[in-house]
């Protein structure tokens, strides 16, 4: 077995404690009150003769597995997981309508104005071209939004939450946080009206109503590519849950 000397218990509370403050049902007075239980049964079962490392192994395990623990204390603090989870909900659907809009939105443009230029001698009477390359530009938008929001929510979703509660508490706060996140809005949706704007007047009408009508069969194909992938996501985030919640 490992020397004790060897093994740092702070760090391994630490890291312990981490995992743990992952579960939305446990806040900072719950973690507090388990890494005192823990605390406390590594020092009584020191005292029996075990090592530190299987003192805190001991412990932990009286304590229970993270998914037990998150179970029970889900009980008590019920509103407090339904805030978070709704919380979460509401953000991941913003996030990913304003990363979608914007991703499709550059995907359409990029498609319009490069394919007015197109010779339409020999492809023009074909849909099937322009169609899927509109379909293939608008898919690749849409998976770079859903890695996008991905990533946003992962990676910055923490360090952004922290950083903004404190500013949202107050009025001021509240009211400023509000109106940026309108204007970031509106700007997106500014940016993709103006540029199919510029679109139609630098083209003319019967190209303009050509690749508009390529958007509009290239829709279905993102449509049904955009709803399979959802759903088969969700589906295998769900079965991964049950998994883990059997384990």
């Amino acid at each position: 077995m490992e020397n004790s000397n060897t093994f740092d218990l702070s760090s391994a509370v630490q890291q312990w404690r981490k995992n743990l403050a992952l579960a939305p049902a446990l806040d900072q007075q719950n973690l507090d009150e388990l890494e005192s239980h823990l605390r406390d049964s590594i020092a009584q079962l020191e005292l029996s003769g075990l090592s530190v490392q299987e003192a805190f192994l001991i412990g932990v395990n009286r304590i229970g597995s993270n998914h037990s623990v998150e179970t029970e204390f889900g009980k008590v603090n019920r509103k407090a997981v339904w805030l978070d989870r709704g919380l979460w909900m509401l953000i991941g659907i913003q996030v990913w309508n304003l990363t979608s809009n914007l991703s499709q939105s550059i995907a359409r443009n990029a498609f319009a104005f490069g394919w007015k230029d197109a010779s339409y001698s020999n492809v023009s009477n074909n849909a099937f071209l322009p169609t899927g390359l509109c379909a293939l530009l608008q898919i690749t938008g849409v998976v770079g939004s859903v890695w996008l929001s991905w990533w946003l929510i992962g990676k910055w979703g923490g360090r952004i939450g922290k950083w903004l509660g404190p500013h949202i508490k107050g009025r001021f706060g509240f009211a400023v946080c509000l109106f940026s996140l309108i204007a970031l809005s509106a700007l997106v949706y500014a940016s993709n009206y103006f540029s199919q704007v510029a679109f139609i007047r630098s083209s003319k009408p019967e190209i303009t109503g050509k690749i508009m009508m390529y958007v509009a069969y290239s829709s279905w194909v993102v449509w049904l590519f955009q709803t399979v992938f959802m759903l088969a996501t969700t589906l295998i985030l769900f079965r991964r849950k049950l998994r883990v919640s059997q384990a």
